[in-house]
């Protein structure tokens, strides 16, 4: 029994003597840690968006983190973020029509607070045939039209029949001003009466053009948002007086 033990103990030293398995053994019993690429922590979020010049809320803003988390805030423009698990530092943004979007990097755990202040873009002027004047966001104005059984469906790419029969798509950055009262009128480009407005561009000249999309008996709507409340509006042209771009 001692020889035996002897020689266990001659072969464990033998063993321990070669250098990968002696190396092996120093690597198992120092324990080094691995790599660290950003603690994962889990955090929330809650906070205010205002206006950076007026000190008012913004509701409705879009408040994201990363790609796929997101979330609106409110009337008040409040909002908050339920608890996520992160890795490392945490970008979020607060966007919305209107105004230029701003993103804060935060890092910790808990629940964070963060509040935007965002820089407002110039305003488009409403006028309304009853005399009522709205700020609407420049960049949300838009046109559209109410499929039946359906919802609001954005006018066709800007596309216009002009007063010289052709066709033009005119992106709205080209555009200064828009008057009229959607009127039906004859059009070349229609086989039935279209939704006439008057188009003031950039370049100063003025088009006679008709809502492509009031060819196929649609009746095609301004729609944008108020600045002030954050509603998107749906109004008539008929009740349209004119909009100033800035």
């Amino acid at each position: 029994m001692l020889n035996n033990m002897k020689r266990i103990a001659v072969l464990i030293a033998i063993l321990l003597s070669l250098p990968s398995f002696a190396a092996a053994q120093r690597r198992r019993s120092v324990g080094m840690p691995e790599a660290n690429s950003g603690a994962v922590a889990t955090v929330s979020f809650k906070g205010t968006v205002t206006d950076a010049v007026t000190g008012l809320p913004v509701p409705f803003a879009t408040i994201t983190m990363g790609k796929n988390t997101h979330v609106i805030a409110s009337r008040l423009g409040t909002f908050s973020l339920n608890p996520v698990t992160t890795r490392g530092d945490v970008d979020v943004t607060a966007s919305r029509t209107g105004y230029q979007s701003s993103t804060v990097r935060v890092s910790g755990t808990g629940t964070q607070e963060v509040n935007f202040r965002l820089q407002g873009r110039p305003t488009a002027a409403l006028r309304k045939t009853d005399g009522t004047v709205v700020a609407l966001d420049d960049d949300s104005v838009t046109f559209g039209y109410i499929v039946p059984f359906m919802n609001y469906q954005t006018a066709t790419g800007n596309l216009f029949c002009m007063n010289d029969g052709t066709q033009a798509k005119i992106p709205m950055a080209q555009v200064t001003r828009i008057a009229g009262l959607g009127t039906s009128v004859p059009s070349s480009c229609c086989q039935r009466p279209g939704q006439r407005v008057f188009l003031e561009l950039r370049d100063g000249t003025v088009h006679d053009a008709t809502f492509i999309d009031s060819c196929y008996g649609y009746t095609v709507d301004l729609i944008a948002r108020d600045r002030a409340t954050g509603d998107t509006l749906y109004i008539p042209f008929s009740e349209v007086s004119e909009i100033v771009f800035p």
